[in-house]
C-alpha cells in the first residue's frame, strides 16, 4: 500500500516537473519568437540629470540612446521633444522629424524622449544638439504634459533646485513613493520589462484592451466613466476619445504649479534662443496642441458630451497659456510655429489619432505636423536655414 501511494506521489511529482519545464520552455520559446520578429528590447535607465534615458544601441536607438539609425558627424536640423515629436505610436521612419527629413531632403536628428519636457530640452540642446553642427534646431512644445514635467523634475530633482522659486513650496504634481511590497513588484515589473520582449506583449495587449473595452462601454452608454469623453460625427470622420480630467490638471492656471511650470518653460526658453544666437543657429519652437484644442470646433460649449463643462475650462486655459507664451516670445525675439490649422484641416478629412482616449497621433498625424513645419521653413528665404 506504502508502496503505491510512493509510487503515485512520484507520478504528480513528475508530471508537475514536466508540466513545469514545458512551460518554461515554451516561454523561452516565445520570447526568442518575440525578440525575432520585434527586435531588440529598448532599455530604459534612470539618469540623475535627465531622469531617464535608453541605453544605446537597444531597441532600435542609436549610440546616444535616440531614435535614430546612427549619430551622425554633423545634421542640418535636430529636433528636440517629448513623445509627440518621438513619435510614439508609429514606427521611427513615421515620427514627423523622420517624415520631415524625406519633406526636406535634409537630414534631421530626432533628440526627443517620451517623458522629457523643457529641462531636458534645454540641457540636451546644450551637451547634444549644439555637437552635431546643425544650421536649424526645433524643440517641440506640448501643451498636453510640458509644464507639469518641467515643474515635477525641478521641484522633484535637486540637480534643478537652482530653477526653483526660494519663497514657495510646492509638491510634484504626480510622483509618489511606494512603499512595502509595492517596491518589489514595481522593481519586479520594471526587471520584466526591460528583459523581455514577450511581457512587453502582453503589457501592451492587455494596455490596448482594456482601453478598447473602456472605449465601447462609453460609445454605447454601457458603462460611464468620470474621466473620458468619447466624440463621433461621421460626416466629419471623428471618432475617438478624450480624457479632459488629465489634460485639465496639466494646463489649469489656477494651480500655482501649473503658473511655476510655464515661468521656468520661458526661462528656459530664453536661455536656449541666446545660446543658438550666440552659435549662429536658427531657433524654433513648434506648439503642438492637444487633442481637445485640435478637435475643439467639435467639442467645444457641446453639453451633450460629459465633462464638457472641463473641456471648455482646459480649452481655454491653453489658449491663455499660448496667449502669454506667444507674448513672452515676441518680446524675447524667439520664433515660434503653430501646427493647429493644419491638425484640424487634416482632421476633417480623415483619422489622426487612435479612436481611443490616447492623444498621440496616429501616422497621418505626424504627417500633417511634419507637413506643417515644412511649409513654414518653404516660405522663409531661400539659404535662410
Amino acid at each position: 500500500m506504502t508502496e503505491k501511494i510512493d509510487s503515485k506521489r512520484r507520478r504528480v511529482l513528475l508530471t508537475g516537473i514536466i508540466f513545469i519545464v514545458s512551460v518554461i520552455f515554451s516561454l523561452f520559446i516565445a520570447e526568442g519568437a518575440c525578440r525575432l520578429i520585434l527586435g531588440s528590447i529598448s532599455k530604459t535607465v534612470p539618469d540623475d540629470i535627465l531622469e531617464n534615458r535608453i541605453l544605446p544601441h537597444t531597441g532600435g536607438h542609436d549610440a546616444w540612446g535616440f531614435r535614430n539609425e546612427t549619430v551622425p558627424d554633423k545634421a542640418d536640423i535636430v529636433i528636440i521633444g517629448d513623445s509627440q515629436t518621438y513619435g510614439l505610436n508609429v514606427l521611427a521612419e513615421d515620427s514627423w522629424p523622420s517624415t520631415l527629413e524625406k519633406l526636406l531632403e535634409r537630414s534631421v536628428y530626432n533628440l526627443s524622449l517620451g517623458g522629457y519636457g523643457p529641462v531636458q530640452y534645454s540641457y540636451l540642446l546644450e551637451h547634444k544638439a549644439f555637437k552635431l553642427d546643425p544650421s536649424l534646431i526645433i524643440v517641440g512644445f506640448y501643451f498636453g504634459n510640458d509644464l507639469v514635467d518641467v515643474f515635477d523634475i525641478v521641484y522633484g530633482n535637486d540637480n534643478w533646485k537652482h530653477l526653483r522659486n526660494s519663497e514657495i513650496s510646492l509638491k510634484p504634481v504626480r510622483r509618489r513613493t511606494n512603499k512595502g511590497m509595492a517596491i518589489f513588484f514595481d522593481s519586479l515589473k520594471n526587471w520584466l520589462w526591460q528583459n523581455s520582449r514577450l511581457y512587453q506583449l502582453l503589457v501592451n495587449f492587455s494596455a490596448a484592451a482594456k482601453e478598447r473595452i473602456r472605449y465601447y462601454s462609453i460609445k454605447y452608454n454601457i458603462k460611464k466613466s468620470s474621466g473620458i469623453t468619447y466624440f463621433k460625427d461621421a460626416e466629419h470622420h471623428i471618432d475617438t476619445g478624450f480624457n479632459p480630467g488629465w489634460r485639465y490638471t496639466t494646463l489649469n492656471l489656477n494651480d500655482s504649479r501649473i503658473e511655476e511650470g510655464l515661468r521656468i518653460t520661458l526661462e528656459l526658453f530664453k536661455r536656449m534662443n541666446d545660446a543658438c544666437s550666440e552659435k549662429g543657429v536658427d531657433f524654433i519652437i513648434v506648439f503642438i496642441p492637444t487633442k481637445e484644442s485640435v478637435y475643439a470646433e467639435y467639442i467645444e460649449n457641446n453639453r451633450e458630451l460629459m465633462n464638457s463643462r472641463m473641456i471648455d475650462e482646459l480649452l481655454a486655459n491653453e489658449r491663455r497659456i499660448g496667449t502669454i507664451m506667444k507674448e513672452y516670445f515676441l518680446e524675447h525675439n524667439i520664433e515660434y510655429l503653430e501646427v493647429l490649422d493644419k491638425l484640424r484641416e487634416e482632421a476633417r478629412k480623415g483619422q489622426i489619432y487612435p479612436r481611443d482616449s490616447d492623444d498621440h497621433f496616429n501616422r497621418d498625424g505626424y504627417e500633417a505636423v511634419a507637413r506643417a513645419v515644412k511649409g513654414y521653413l518653404s516660405t522663409a528665404e531661400e539659404g535662410c536655414y
